[in-house]
């Protein structure tokens, strides 16, 4: 049984498929969703055989899906009106959760700096005892 990474690139592979089918027979209008003017993700995910969730949940999915509506947008296949609000949107809280996954690596950081200079500070007390113990052969008072 393949592994979920597996999986997620086997889905990869099938949606970078059927955007290439779907340029070929340029029918881009069954899967426009009328109430967002986007891509129909449910019909598109039943179409190439996938979960919807994988189109939800996928990183790699997601973006792919992002650009080729971007790229359907300037093309005048989708409406830029509704898809740009929409999109717009979309990427509104793409952009949010990387700045909230930068700050949150940021004080990882500097926590781990902080931990390792108070090691280091550590390290080098003891080589001074170290040292001391060895041209002295006891401890200091």
């Amino acid at each position: 049984m393949p592994s979920g990474q597996q999986k997620g690139l086997d889905n990869l592979a099938r949606v970078n498929a059927w955007i290439r089918e779907r340029h070929a027979a340029n029918d881009w209008g069954r899967y426009v969703a009328p109430s967002t003017g986007l891509l129909n993700r449910s019909e598109l995910a039943r179409d190439i055989g996938i979960g919807l969730s994988a189109t939800k949940q996928n990183p790699a999915i997601k973006d792919l899906l992002v650009r080729l509506e971007r790229e359907l947008v300037q093309k005048g296949i989708l409406t830029p009106n509704a898809s740009g609000a929409a999109l717009d949107r979309q990427t509104e809280r793409v952009a949010d959760r990387c700045k909230q996954r930068l700050a949150q690596l940021e004080q990882q950081l500097a926590n781990a700096q902080a931990e390792n200079h108070a090691l280091r500070a550590k390290l080098e007390r003891y080589h001074l005892l170290d040292d001391f113990l060895m041209e002295h052969e006891r401890l200091p008072l």
